[in-house]
């Protein structure tokens, strides 16, 4: 499955489970949990995909396609 793929079946989800609206603030306090969790265990990988998820959450509630958040990673 590709990233865009990823990305688009996760916006419904993430839709219904946490409701429609920018939810900035929300999103950047769960990122910091999550920073946290990786500083006491950095080998686990499912701790920085939670940062990428959680990224990529943010970038769409402001109004980026799944193909723009891809494309910024690609530059970045």
């Amino acid at each position: 499955m590709s990233f865009v793929d990823s990305l688009t079946q996760h916006i419904p989800w993430s839709s219904k489970t946490f409701g429609i609206g920018r939810r900035t603030l929300r999103i950047t306090k769960h990122i910091r949990k999550e920073l946290a969790e990786i500083e006491s265990t950095p080998d686990d990988l499912n701790e920085w995909i939670d940062v990428i998820i959680l990224a990529a959450d943010g970038a769409w509630r402001c109004g980026y396609t799944p193909q723009d958040i891809e494309l910024a990673f690609e530059r970045k």
